[in-house]
């Protein structure tokens, strides 16, 4: 497993700057369609005036729109430009293991809501382990299982916040109120 984590690719820049353009632009549609209006409500005291909490929010997808337009369009035109030349063009060195903790980072989000804080935590945080060279499964699950003993204590129980329970929610909510 570590001869496939360590292996590096090389793309061109130009490639790289169209798919990040791509997904930054995607995203920030994303949030100015959907998840703003979705997940931030107006309160009664906000309706009607300029600041609300949707502003800052909107604010920063609208950067986004505009900053990955800008990559987006400069990734084309590097490209328009490379075709005209002959010149080899930049590349960037991509490790395999960086495309794995994204992909961690993905897992974590995608089932935070349905599997819960607890579960999804041991899961993506034995992968970290995994992924960052750790290969004693007793310590990699330890590790996973005190720190989110620990987490979910101090955010759930002590500061008393809003954490998705997912699988648990009943236990967790008996445990703990």
């Amino acid at each position: 497993m570590d001869k496939i984590l360590g292996k590096k690719f090389e793309v061109k820049v130009e490639t790289v700057n169209i798919c990040v353009g791509v997904i930054v632009l995607l995203v920030s549609l994303f949030l100015l369609c959907v998840g703003i209006p979705k997940f931030i409500g107006v309160g009664f005291g906000t309706a009607g005036t300029i600041l609300t909490p949707r502003s800052f929010p909107r604010l920063i997808a609208l950067f986004g729109l505009l900053l990955g337009g800008m990559v987006l369009w400069k990734g084309i035109s590097e490209k328009k430009k490379r075709k005209t030349d002959a010149e080899a063009g930049k590349t960037v060195t991509f490790y395999v293991v960086s495309l794995a903790v994204a992909l961690l980072c993905v897992v974590f989000i995608v089932g935070l809501k349905p599997l819960g804080y607890p579960i999804i935590n041991i899961v993506t945080l034995f992968g970290m382990y995994f992924v960052s060279g750790g290969r004693k499964p007793l310590h990699g699950i330890l590790m996973a299982v005190i720190f989110t003993i620990v987490s979910t204590w101090f955010f759930f129980a002590y500061l008393k916040l809003s954490i998705p329970m997912g699988l648990l929610e009943d236990l967790m909510y008996s445990l703990v109120y």
